[in-house]
């Protein structure tokens, strides 16, 4: 401090704006920069969420509108339907075991599923069909899963 005292008036003063001018850089650096920064990846964060949630809208409004006849109800069982359609999709050698939940649900567990194979069986369900629980795992091959799901019928009365 004794060194300070001995300055005069006007180096006392080029040192506190010179101490002044540190404590902005330094408050700039380490508190504004970043700041900044992450306002800006979150800024751009919103603009690709508007423009996703803006082409789902269409998406989902093309979806709609392709559907002109109602979807058809199940007949039977959701175990009978269930099994039909993963015989259709190829994948009885893969299934392990199907158990029944009353009349409206059924728990699938299949192995070394070659995972395309599963998507394709999902999307040929019924549209009356929800996947109320799904577990999906790699398998011992590459490409290829082990998943349990329930099945539930939507339409099926409770």
């Amino acid at each position: 401090m004794n060194w300070f005292q001995s300055l005069s008036l006007r180096e006392k003063l080029v040192v506190v704006a010179q101490v002044l001018v540190g404590i902005g850089v330094i408050t700039d650096l380490l508190l504004l920069g970043p700041y900044r920064s992450y306002r800006a990846e979150l800024q751009e964060n919103l603009v690709q969420a508007r423009e996703d949630l803006q082409w789902m809208e269409r998406a989902v409004g093309r979806i709609a509108g392709s559907k002109s006849k109602p979807t058809p109800a199940i007949r039977g069982n959701i175990a009978t339907y269930a099994d039909g359609q993963i015989s259709r999709a190829g994948l009885k050698q893969q299934l392990q075991q199907m158990t029944p939940i009353q009349r409206h649900s059924v728990r699938i567990r299949l192995s070394d599923v070659e995972f395309a194979r599963l998507l394709r069986f999902f999307s040929s369900l019924n549209p009356s069909i929800a996947v109320e629980e799904i577990r999906i795992l790699p398998a011992s091959a590459e490409g290829t899963v082990d998943a349990s799901m329930v099945l539930r019928n939507l339409q099926a009365p409770a």
